[in-house]
Protein backbone atom coordinates (compact mmCIF):
# COMPACT_ATOMS: atom_id res chain seq x y z
CA UNK A 1 0.00 0.00 0.00
CA UNK A 2 2.97 2.65 0.56
CA UNK A 3 4.23 2.33 -2.69
CA UNK A 4 1.82 1.47 -4.70
CA UNK A 5 0.98 -1.79 -7.22
CA UNK A 6 2.55 0.10 -10.69
CA UNK A 7 5.28 0.60 -8.23
CA UNK A 8 5.76 -2.82 -7.02
CA UNK A 9 5.01 -4.29 -10.01
CA UNK A 10 8.48 -2.15 -11.18
CA UNK A 11 10.63 -3.20 -8.72
CA UNK A 12 9.43 -6.95 -9.04
CA UNK A 13 9.84 -6.97 -12.75
CA UNK A 14 13.54 -5.57 -12.56
CA UNK A 15 14.21 -7.66 -9.81
CA UNK A 16 13.02 -10.73 -11.82
CA UNK A 17 15.00 -9.75 -14.78
CA UNK A 18 18.61 -9.38 -13.01
CA UNK A 19 18.17 -12.70 -11.21
CA UNK A 20 17.32 -14.13 -14.59
CA UNK A 21 20.46 -12.40 -16.35
CA UNK A 22 22.14 -13.38 -13.00
CA UNK A 23 21.35 -17.17 -13.11
CA UNK A 24 23.54 -16.93 -16.94
CA UNK A 25 26.33 -15.24 -15.60
CA UNK A 26 27.45 -16.44 -12.46
CA UNK A 27 30.99 -16.70 -11.74
CA UNK A 28 30.81 -18.50 -8.48
CA UNK A 29 28.42 -21.16 -6.54
CA UNK A 30 27.56 -18.45 -3.98
CA UNK A 31 26.39 -16.51 -6.72
CA UNK A 32 23.49 -18.48 -7.14
CA UNK A 33 22.06 -17.48 -3.36
CA UNK A 34 21.90 -14.28 -4.43
CA UNK A 35 20.10 -14.63 -7.89
CA UNK A 36 17.67 -17.08 -6.43
CA UNK A 37 16.66 -14.45 -4.13
CA UNK A 38 16.01 -12.18 -6.85
CA UNK A 39 14.16 -13.69 -8.74
CA UNK A 40 12.55 -15.07 -5.80
CA UNK A 41 11.51 -11.54 -4.93
CA UNK A 42 10.59 -11.00 -8.89
CA UNK A 43 8.72 -14.21 -9.65
CA UNK A 44 6.16 -13.65 -6.67
CA UNK A 45 5.28 -10.20 -7.39
CA UNK A 46 4.62 -11.22 -10.99
CA UNK A 47 3.58 -14.48 -10.50
CA UNK A 48 -0.09 -15.76 -9.36
CA UNK A 49 -0.45 -13.80 -6.67
CA UNK A 50 -0.02 -10.83 -8.02
CA UNK A 51 -2.38 -11.52 -10.78
CA UNK A 52 -4.67 -11.55 -7.82
CA UNK A 53 -3.85 -8.51 -6.57
CA UNK A 54 -3.87 -6.66 -9.78
CA UNK A 55 -7.34 -8.21 -11.05
CA UNK A 56 -9.14 -7.70 -7.59
CA UNK A 57 -10.16 -4.13 -7.56
CA UNK A 58 -11.90 -4.60 -11.15
CA UNK A 59 -13.81 -7.75 -10.45
CA UNK A 60 -16.44 -9.01 -7.74
CA UNK A 61 -19.03 -11.06 -9.23
CA UNK A 62 -16.97 -12.25 -12.08
CA UNK A 63 -13.48 -12.39 -10.19
CA UNK A 64 -13.25 -16.28 -10.71
CA UNK A 65 -14.06 -15.79 -14.78
CA UNK A 66 -10.91 -12.46 -15.14
CA UNK A 67 -9.02 -14.73 -12.66
CA UNK A 68 -9.38 -17.83 -14.90
CA UNK A 69 -8.64 -15.44 -18.08
CA UNK A 70 -5.40 -14.31 -16.54
CA UNK A 71 -3.92 -17.58 -15.29
CA UNK A 72 -4.66 -19.39 -18.85
CA UNK A 73 -2.96 -16.42 -20.58
CA UNK A 74 -0.24 -16.65 -18.34
CA UNK A 75 -0.02 -20.00 -19.24
CA UNK A 76 0.15 -19.77 -22.53
CA UNK A 77 2.29 -16.74 -22.98
CA UNK A 78 4.53 -19.63 -21.10
CA UNK A 79 4.26 -22.39 -23.71
CA UNK A 80 5.00 -19.98 -26.20
CA UNK A 81 7.26 -17.98 -24.77
CA UNK A 82 10.20 -20.81 -23.55
CA UNK A 83 10.51 -22.18 -27.45
CA UNK A 84 11.25 -18.56 -28.20
CA UNK A 85 13.81 -17.79 -25.44
CA UNK A 86 15.30 -21.67 -26.58
CA UNK A 87 16.00 -20.35 -30.57
CA UNK A 88 17.24 -17.32 -29.33
CA UNK A 89 19.74 -18.99 -26.51
CA UNK A 90 20.43 -21.35 -29.83
CA UNK A 91 21.23 -18.16 -32.15
CA UNK A 92 22.47 -15.97 -29.66
CA UNK A 93 23.89 -18.09 -26.90
CA UNK A 94 22.92 -17.90 -23.25
CA UNK A 95 24.29 -14.76 -21.53
CA UNK A 96 23.04 -12.47 -24.61
CA UNK A 97 19.71 -14.32 -24.85
CA UNK A 98 19.02 -14.03 -21.02
CA UNK A 99 19.98 -9.74 -20.86
CA UNK A 100 17.82 -9.37 -24.20
CA UNK A 101 15.05 -10.95 -22.90
CA UNK A 102 15.27 -9.27 -18.91
CA UNK A 103 15.92 -6.16 -20.97
CA UNK A 104 12.57 -6.52 -23.59
CA UNK A 105 10.41 -7.93 -20.10
CA UNK A 106 11.35 -4.34 -17.96
CA UNK A 107 10.75 -2.35 -21.49
CA UNK A 108 7.38 -3.91 -21.93
CA UNK A 109 6.30 -5.10 -18.66
CA UNK A 110 7.28 -0.81 -17.82
CA UNK A 111 5.19 0.10 -20.34
CA UNK A 112 2.03 -1.91 -19.93
CA UNK A 113 2.22 -0.91 -15.74
CA UNK A 114 2.54 2.43 -15.84
CA UNK A 115 -0.62 2.45 -18.45
CA UNK A 116 -2.90 -0.21 -17.10
CA UNK A 117 -1.98 -0.50 -13.68
CA UNK A 118 -1.85 3.23 -12.89
CA UNK A 119 -5.22 3.23 -13.52
CA UNK A 120 -8.68 2.59 -10.53
CA UNK A 121 -11.88 1.43 -11.13
CA UNK A 122 -12.73 4.55 -8.82
CA UNK A 123 -10.41 6.58 -10.89
CA UNK A 124 -12.59 5.79 -13.91
CA UNK A 125 -16.00 6.19 -12.11
CA UNK A 126 -16.99 2.61 -11.97
CA UNK A 127 -16.90 0.10 -9.59
CA UNK A 128 -15.65 -3.39 -9.98
CA UNK A 129 -17.36 -5.27 -13.19
CA UNK A 130 -17.75 -2.24 -15.03
CA UNK A 131 -21.06 -1.15 -12.48
CA UNK A 132 -21.66 2.45 -12.37
CA UNK A 133 -20.53 4.35 -8.92
CA UNK A 134 -23.73 5.09 -7.01
CA UNK A 135 -25.95 2.40 -8.35
CA UNK A 136 -26.84 -0.18 -5.73
CA UNK A 137 -24.82 -3.18 -5.21
CA UNK A 138 -26.89 -6.17 -6.32
CA UNK A 139 -27.64 -8.72 -3.51
CA UNK A 140 -26.07 -11.50 -3.62
CA UNK A 141 -28.20 -14.61 -3.84
CA UNK A 142 -28.10 -17.01 -1.15
CA UNK A 143 -26.00 -20.07 -0.91
CA UNK A 144 -27.91 -23.46 -0.31
CA UNK A 145 -26.40 -26.60 -0.25
CA UNK A 146 -27.22 -29.87 0.65
CA UNK A 147 -25.78 -32.06 3.62
CA UNK A 148 -23.27 -34.71 2.49
CA UNK A 149 -23.79 -37.93 3.71
CA UNK A 150 -21.55 -39.83 6.80
CA UNK A 151 -20.12 -37.96 9.44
Amino acid sequence: NRFGLPWMTKISVICLALGTVGWACVQQPWHLFLVAILSGIGWAGTGAVAINTIIAPWFNRRRPMALSMAYNGASVGGVLFSPLWIALIEVLGFKVATVLVGLVMVMVLWRLTTRYLSVTPQGLGVQPDGDLSGAAEPAAAPVTAEALPGA
